[in-house]
């Protein structure tokens, strides 16, 4: 059979759908055909068959695997798409081979890159915790020269935004900052996708306010204050305001002042206290402190840095030597876990962490009892 007809009738194949598992065993003997159009057809057909038919493909997995190796673009290109849409219907079948899957996210050939991509996101889609520690991987193809893959990274992100949204919560205000200034529309249009896949999944996953009530509590409170406070994260470092006196951290953010909204108290209180300029998201967790007659209400935003300005400190902050630091997520996590230690010796600051803690805990998944409303 010439080339030609063996590819139509792929092709009439592809469409019977109901043919598919027992056709298994001659479209993998086709894997060895000497034409790579041939090839990369039965390479796609069965990475089709093993998301319908996941146990009746697995003799074939290491076969479509071996194509990974191949000097053809083409050929690693639907080998790999093949393993992520068996990795969907499966992901046992493909466990040994999928951390190999990563070193395409930097193949030479960007046909290649867009199918690591695909093949991630089916993964994802039904084992999505194996990707927790991945993330910066895909924060790097956000970037990408191509277009085609900078289209399609945005929407691993969505995928995992809407199932694990403490693991894109890190990189959401840069999401953000590209679905507003980058020049290709699709590219806006997927980026602002996952913007508001992972908020909608936050929201799902955890009540979005969360309340902590002071043993000195009064029962009911008859004045309020309002502060907004950013949560900015580069390298998997945050941003904090330290006191290098009392060696005190903080996330940085303050009181909303008369006359501005939300966003710019959380733009304007993270400039004065760490010189950064931020655009900051829609609020992604509200956490309301009440002690003795008093409702503090603070608003948690994330942010992209989007510049720098002169740092303006009050005069307290300057007594205390206030300077910005970033800090490793895991290491602050903890540094806010010892709140108890404070209960003698430090009241404020032992409030203030628990406020912290809880607020990172929440957001990215850190230790909680799981209850929205917090006993002191």
């Amino acid at each position: 059979m010439s080339v030609s007809d063996l590819y139509k009738e792929l092709g009439t194949l592809t469409k019977e759908k109901d043919k598919w598992e027992a056709s298994i065993p001659y479209v993998s003997s086709l894997l060895n055909h000497e034409s790579v159009k041939i090839r990369a057809k039965a390479l796609w057909l069965l990475g089709e068959t093993g998301l319908e038919y996941p146990l009746s493909i697995q003799n074939s997995v290491s076969a479509i695997s071996s194509f990974c190796d191949s000097p053809v673009p083409l050929l690693r290109e639907r080998a790999v798409n093949a393993l992520g849409r068996i990795g969907r219907g499966n992901y046992q079948l493909i466990e040994p081979y999928w951390p190999d899957l990563f070193r395409f996210a930097d193949d030479e050939d960007s046909n290649v890159r867009l199918s690591f991509i695909w093949a991630s996101e089916n993964i994802a889609t039904n084992t999505p915790d194996i990707y927790q520690n991945n993330m910066p991987v895909f924060e790097k193809l956000l970037h990408d020269p191509d277009d085609k893959v900078r289209m399609e990274a945005p929407e691993i992100f969505r995928v995992l935004g809407k199932r694990r949204p403490e693991f894109v919560m890190p990189y959401i205000g840069q999401l953000q900052t590209i679905s507003e200034t980058d020049e290709n529309r699709v590219v806006r249009i997927h980026c602002s996708g996952a913007v508001k896949a992972c908020i909608t999944g936050q929201k799902k996953k955890k009540e979005k306010n969360v309340e902590i009530v002071g043993n000195n509590y009064y029962g009911k409170w008859d004045k309020t204050r309002t502060a907004c406070r950013g949560i900015i994260i580069r390298d998997n470092r945050l941003l904090l305001s330290y006191e290098t006196l009392t060696g005190q951290w903080m996330l940085p953010g303050g009181g909303l002042e008369a006359g501005e909204d939300e966003h710019e108290c959380c733009i304007r209180e993270v400039a004065e206290e760490t010189g950064f300029l931020i655009r900051p998201t829609e609020c992604v967790l509200e956490i309301d402190e009440y002690y003795e007659d008093f409702r503090w209400v603070n608003r948690y935003f994330f942010g992209e840095v989007t510049g720098e300005t002169a740092i303006h400190l009050t005069e307290r902050e300057k007594e205390v030597g206030m300077e910005p630091r970033w800090l490793p997520l895991d290491e602050i996590i903890h540094i806010f876990s010892e709140y108890a230690s404070y209960a003698d010796s430090d009241e404020m600051r032992r409030g203030m962490y628990l406020r912290e803690y809880t607020a990172l805990s929440k957001l990215f998944g850190g230790v909680s009892s799981g209850n929205q409303n917090v006993t002191i």
